[in-house]
């Protein structure tokens, strides 16, 4: 029989039992969750060589939008990660660039870590030891082709929905994922231009011509184009002239919505005192264009009392028609 009293002289299995009820007594409602918690089996895992992954990757929208960088992961110096909330749906523009780097000092080469884009999925290139980085350019009309979407019956017409892609990307360490988020990949939709008046001459004896054009990441130039009605002598096509009406330093824009009238002096064009058309076009920054409707108009001259110089005027129109 057991000898409790003689092998426990200070009476400890008393001082065990009161710190249970203690416990019981300040856990009150919740003691039923305490107690299952306490005797369930929890999984430890064993993979040493992974608890240390550190994932940093962020997208990137092309320069031309002056966007800012997205972060899905920022690792923090003691390798444990800060991720972005994966539950939250994140826009990006098509052109955009995934950056992602992965440290970890039991990475090996054989075997290096994964991105999976949709159903593809691609390797990271080994840098120093123990780490891997990845560079990949998010292409919506690639993503469009690995996932068509349903066709659209004739006559209605496509929602701006069906000009997204909607793709998950996921981080991986072998069999282990180290993170996962959701895009939604938008276009860059080509801009819109139109003659908010039809053109006339100033007073000043300026050509007006009033516009309006909008992008959704900006404009790099307005261009306009003349093209000469009259007939001209030998020639089966109408000669053509552009004039630049905007046109934006490298690497900047002249804004997404431009609501202006351009004015021009071509007193001193050869086409003077002629009848023209006149067009504008927008271009934004992946070249993509918009024209106006097209308007005509008689390009103004200067009034010459003199005969001699209202005889060079003349004979200049008359080699612009018959050169």
């Amino acid at each position: 029989k057991p000898d409790h009293a003689r092998r426990d002289h200070f009476g400890l299995r008393y001082a065990a039992l009161m710190l249970e009820i203690v416990g019981v007594a300040m856990a009150g409602a919740d003691t039923e969750r305490r107690l299952l918690n306490a005797l369930s089996i929890t999984n430890i895992s064993l993979d040493f060589g992974q608890s240390n992954v550190a994932l940093d990757a962020w997208i990137a929208p092309p320069d031309y939008t002056s966007l800012p960088p997205v972060f899905l992961s920022r690792a923090e110096q003691t390798g444990s990660g800060d991720a972005a909330d994966e539950n939250t749906l994140i826009a990006t523009t098509t052109g955009s660039t995934i950056f992602a780097q992965i440290t970890a000092p039991n990475l090996s080469a054989d075997r290096p870590p994964t991105i999976r884009i949709g159903d593809e999925i691609i390797s990271f290139e080994p840098a120093d030891p123990g780490q891997f980085h990845l560079t990949y350019t998010l292409d919506l009309a690639a993503l469009q082709a690995a996932n068509p979407a349903p066709s659209v019956p004739d006559g209605e017409p496509a929602t701006v929905a069906d000009e997204r892609e909607r793709v998950t990307i996921g981080f991986f360490n072998g069999r282990r994922a180290l993170g996962a988020w959701d895009l939604l990949v938008t276009p860059d939709r080509p801009p819109s231009m139109v003659l908010s008046d039809r053109p006339s001459v100033s007073e000043e004896l300026l050509v007006e011509i009033p516009y309006a054009a909008l992008d959704d990441y900006g404009l790099t130039s307005v261009i306009g184009t003349l093209t000469l009605l009259a007939e001209v002598e030998g020639s089966k096509t109408p000669p053509v002239m552009e004039e630049i009406l905007g046109q934006a330093p490298e690497g900047q824009s002249l804004g997404s919505r431009l609501t202006t009238t351009a004015r021009q002096d071509l007193i001193a064009h050869p086409w003077a005192g002629l009848e023209i058309a006149i067009k504008l076009t927008a271009q934004d920054a992946l070249g993509q264009t918009a024209s106006s409707e097209t308007e005509t108009l008689v390009l103004p001259m200067r009034s010459f009392t003199n005969p001699v110089a209202r005889a060079l005027v003349d004979h200049r129109q008359n080699l612009t028609l018959r050169p």
